[in-house]
């Protein structure tokens, strides 16, 4: 989510026509990425951009099929998700929610990583503050 709302996604990362893309950011309401924030796997095979007239880039991009999965945090609060759009209609979807199910565990995984560096960065930073802001020296044992 975009920090102070829970109705903006920001991309983390993106890929698309074969290579990485610029993040970007959307509005949840009206795209069927609202469908899948802390819910469950979806998908549409085929139709997604009529299915969703709001969200005016999937008709401009020409997406024809979605499917989406929510990921979590260690503690079940929701963390975003992982979306796969295709011009062309989703062949084999049962396979396909077999693979992101896959794909969204590592990803969950990776976003915990993430987020304890910098947590740890942050301690870090905080601790070098507070050392190099002593009146005396500071020894560790």
């Amino acid at each position: 989510f975009v920090p102070e709302t829970t109705t903006r996604i920001r991309t983390v990362a993106a890929w698309a026509d074969g290579a990485p893309r610029e993040n970007f950011e959307y509005e949840l309401d009206g795209s069927p990425c609202a469908r899948v924030i802390g819910r469950e796997l979806c998908y549409f095979p085929t139709g997604v951009a009529s299915a969703f007239p709001r969200d005016e880039a999937l008709a401009t991009q020409g997406i024809e099929s979605y499917l989406g999965m929510p990921l979590y945090w260690a503690d079940r609060s929701p963390a975003g998700l992982l979306a796969v759009l295709h011009t062309r209609p989703l062949e084999r979807p049962e396979q396909a929610a077999s693979l992101i199910r896959i794909y969204a565990a590592r990803v969950e995984s990776e976003l915990e990583r993430l987020r304890a560096v910098a947590e740890l960065r942050r301690r870090e930073q905080q601790l070098q503050s507070i050392f190099s802001a002593a009146p005396i020296g500071v020894g560790v044992v």
